[in-house]
C-alpha cells in the first residue's frame, strides 16, 4: 500500500503508460487529478545489480523504488479562478527541441461536473509541459531527478494566447516571437470564451494536437422555449508552441495566420474529442479535419553477413 501526502484529490481520469526504453514494459505513469495537479509514477525495472549494494532490494524493491512525484501544480483554490480540475486523461510525445529531448504532456482542464458554470468560476488552459527527465528514475535520492526538482507552477509555462502564432517550428529561426528558450518548460493558452473548458483527451498526430473544448454560452438555443446547450469547438494547434497549423477557422490561403485559425467551432452540445478514422484524416462530432502526416515509416533490416548493405545494380 503507497502514501503520499499529496494525494489528496480524486484522479476520475484514465492514466497514460510510457515505456521509457522501448522493451515492452511500463516504467513511468501520468495523469492529472481534480486539484489541478500532474503526476508522474515511477515503476523503474528490476535491477538484479543493486542485489549486492542493498540488501532489502530484492524483497522491497517495489515499496522503496516505485512511487509518486508532481510533475506540475496548475491549480488552485476552491472556487477561485484558479480552481482548475483534470477530469480526462492527457497524451504524451516524444519530440526535441534545441535545448534537447522531451516527452511533451499534452492536456486542458475543465470541470466536467459543472459544464455549464459560469465564467468568473475558473479559468481554464490547455497545456504542453514538457518533462526533460525521459527516461524512469531509479533511485529515489538524487537530487537531479525527479524527486529532486520542483513541480512546474503555471507561472514557469510560456502563454502562447496572443504570440508565436506565424512561428517556423524551427527554434533557430531568428525571425520567431517565441524562442526554444521560451519554450524551455511548455506552454499554456488560454480557453478564453465564455465558461469554456477542455473535456476530452487531445489527440497527438504529425507535430499537431488536436483537441475539442465545450462553450456553454455558444451557439443558440433551437427555440424560444429550449434552453442553449452551448456548442463544441476543435483546435488544432502546434506542439512546439500552440501555434495554428492552417486557416482552421477562416478557411483563407495565404501564409499569414491569426490567433483564431486555431480553432473552428462545431455542433452543439459536448463533443467526444478528435478521433483518428484514418492516417491523414480525423474526425470531431460530424467535422472532418485534415490531420498531421502520422502515416507509418517504412524500415528495412538485414542479417549480417548474409545481406549486403550497399547493392549497386550490376550493369547489363
Amino acid at each position: 500500500e503507497y502514501h503520499h501526502e499529496g494525494l489528496i484529490h480524486s484522479i476520475p481520469a484514465a492514466v497514460t503508460p510510457v515505456d521509457s526504453d522501448g522493451n515492452g514494459i511500463t516504467d513511468r505513469v501520468y495523469v492529472g487529478d481534480t486539484g489541478g495537479v500532474i503526476w508522474r509514477f515511477e515503476l523503474p525495472e528490476y535491477n538484479s545489480s543493486h542485489d549486492d549494494t542493498d540488501t532489502d532490494y530484492h524483497s522491497s524493491f517495489r515499496q522503496n523504488y516505485w512511487r509518486a512525484t508532481k510533475l506540475a501544480e496548475l491549480g488552485g483554490s476552491v472556487g477561485s479562478v484558479n480552481d482548475r480540475r483534470f477530469y480526462h486523461g492527457l497524451s504524451v510525445v516524444k519530440s526535441r527541441d534545441s535545448i534537447g529531448a522531451f516527452d511533451g504532456i499534452a492536456i486542458g482542464s475543465g470541470d466536467r461536473t459543472h459544464p455549464q458554470s459560469a465564467p468568473t468560476d475558473i479559468q481554464n488552459w490547455f497545456f504542453l509541459i514538457k518533462d526533460r527527465i525521459i527516461y524512469a528514475d531509479a533511485n529515489p535520492t538524487d537530487s537531479a531527478g525527479v524527486d529532486g526538482r520542483s513541480p512546474y507552477v503555471i507561472g514557469d509555462l510560456l502563454d502562447v494566447t496572443n504570440s508565436c502564432i506565424n512561428d517556423s517550428d524551427n527554434d533557430a529561426d531568428s525571425g520567431n516571437d517565441c524562442s526554444g528558450s521560451d519554450l524551455l518548460n511548455g506552454w499554456k493558452l488560454l480557453l478564453e470564451e465564455t465558461g469554456e473548458k477542455n473535456l476530452s483527451i487531445p489527440l497527438i498526430s504529425g507535430g499537431n494536437i488536436n483537441f475539442t473544448t465545450y462553450l456553454p454560452e455558444g451557439g443558440e438555443a433551437d427555440s424560444e422555449c429550449a434552453p442553449n446547450i452551448g456548442i463544441s469547438r476543435l483546435y488544432q494547434v502546434a506542439i512546439r508552441d500552440g501555434s495554428p497549423d492552417i486557416h482552421l477557422h477562416s478557411h483563407l490561403e495565404g501564409d499569414t495566420l491569426s490567433k483564431t485559425d486555431r480553432y473552428l467551432d462545431l455542433a452543439s452540445g459536448i463533443d467526444g474529442g478528435v478521433t483518428a478514422i484514418s492516417p491523414e484524416v480525423g474526425l470531431a462530432g460530424a467535422q472532418q479535419t485534415k490531420l498531421g502526416d502520422q502515416r507509418p515509416n517504412t524500415f528495412y533490416w538485414r542479417e549480417l553477413g548474409v545481406d549486403v548493405l550497399d547493392a549497386s545494380p550490376s550493369s547489363p
